[in-house]
């Protein structure tokens, strides 16, 4: 449900700070520098989200499954 998925404001804060965090580390120069990180491309990030998704996918494909063979026992 969207209340389900908007309802807990403390969990999108914290989604967003991991965001930020996360792009600082990726793209600042001088984070790149002290953990010796590089730049992502736009290409990759294509691959990163394609992979997530097929986890997902599969994931949520695991879940109908096992739902659909509980409801048979």
């Amino acid at each position: 449900s969207l209340e389900g998925i908007f309802g807990n404001k403390p969990a999108w804060i914290g989604i967003a700070i991991v965001v930020a965090l996360q792009l600082a580390f990726t793209y600042l120069p001088w984070l790149q520098n002290w953990f010796g990180t590089a730049d992502v491309s736009l290409a990759a990030w294509g691959r990163i989200a394609l992979g997530g998704l097929a986890i997902l996918l599969l994931v949520e494909a695991e879940k109908a499954l096992m739902a659909r063979l509980r409801r048979r026992a």
